[in-house]
């Protein structure tokens, strides 16, 4: 049993540092102590352990919009964060780690704004039938961790938009997301009632839930000049490299098509841990060029913009072809 519990909100909203924090928390949690801890994101897709992000998020939108994609540590499914949506995180010991009761939290908190809710397995809460809550778990060692997001006020159209994958021939090994009809709690709040219903609102709420739930010494704590302790400077860099986000997805075959000017070109990759080891290239182009020199190029290169864009410019001689294809590329891979 906990006989202690400390509550930690965050006043950032980098997912990097947010992500960092939380694994901070799960490393360095001492044995009894619960941990609830509230943090947003601004304008950010997360996408779980094991799956690719090709495959989960319209990245030509995402680049022109400027939105980070960041992979966390636990499995489960693609979400979209902005400041509309407000996520959870309890972190405890095996002994005081109960998923039930801290579902309890969530659900008591929605009670005090006349909402009821219900938990749909291990990973969703609904309400009315829709999603307004996805859940994913993860462990080190002795300690467990329980996170999820909120739908208060998110824009669920441009949810909608991020995370349709644009029109891709793709393979994958990874896990795809299961899309499900999403709700947010301030439409159905707003349904029965003249006022709104904030993200702060809720927060406090779901605080003084977690309190009934867990009647125990607390402690509350703000965070948001930690980023400078040395643990969480380097997990931050490391949930900002190409390396966790993208090499980290399972292998994947990938072909995308494009007309030009001077004819089709389809372009087939087999990727594995994020470099290209076999390519295709299959055009009716009019002009004069070489591909079979930038097929052979590509091979052994990182699946990833500027490397790519690199072998282009050394490999091909025709000035248009290059624009053009430097112009696709920008809005087809991750940099």
């Amino acid at each position: 049993m906990p006989n202690q519990v400390k509550i930690y909100l965050s006043k950032v909203h980098d997912p990097a540092f947010n992500l960092a924090f939380e694994t901070y928390i799960l490393h360095h949690n001492t044995p009894g102590t619960v941990v609830f801890y509230l943090w947003q994101n601004d304008k950010t897709i997360v996408i779980g352990r094991h799956q690719n992000p090709y495959k989960e998020c319209n990245l030509q939108k995402v680049k022109q919009d400027q939105v980070t994609v960041i992979r966390r540590s636990s499995g489960g499914g693609a979400v979209y964060h902005d400041l509309g949506n407000l996520n959870f995180t309890f972190i405890a010991d095996e002994a005081s780690y109960d998923v039930e009761r801290q579902c309890n939290v969530i659900i008591d908190a929605l009670k005090s704004f006349g909402l009821k809710c219900e938990t749909n397995g291990r990973n969703d809460m609904t309400i009315l039938g829709a999603k307004f809550s996805g859940h994913a778990y993860m462990q080190h060692e002795n300690m467990f961790c329980h996170h999820g997001t909120l739908l208060v006020n998110s824009n669920l159209q441009i949810l909608s938009e991020y995370l349709t994958v644009s029109e891709l021939k793709l393979k994958t090994k990874g896990v795809d997301s299961v899309r499900s009809r999403v709700i947010n709690l301030g439409d159905v709040y707003r349904s029965s009632r003249e006022d709104e219903l904030s993200v702060e609102m809720v927060k406090q709420a779901l605080i003084k839930a977690f309190l009934k739930n867990y009647p125990y010494d607390a402690t509350m704590i703000d965070v948001g000049d930690d980023a400078e302790e040395p643990f969480i400077k380097e997990t931050m860099r490391n949930y900002e490299t190409w390396e966790w986000n993208v090499s980290e997805s399972m292998a994947f075959d990938v072909t995308y098509d494009q007309k030009f000017g001077w004819g089709l070109l389809e372009l087939s990759f087999m990727c594995s841990e994020g470099a290209i080891i076999e390519c295709d290239i299959n055009t009716d182009c009019l002009l004069s060029e070489d591909f079979d020199n930038l097929k052979s190029s590509f091979i052994g290169t990182r699946f990833e913009k500027n490397a790519m864009l690199k072998k282009m410019e050394e490999c091909l001689g025709n000035e248009i072809i290059k624009n053009d294809l430097r112009q696709w590329f920008e809005g087809l891979l991750f940099s």
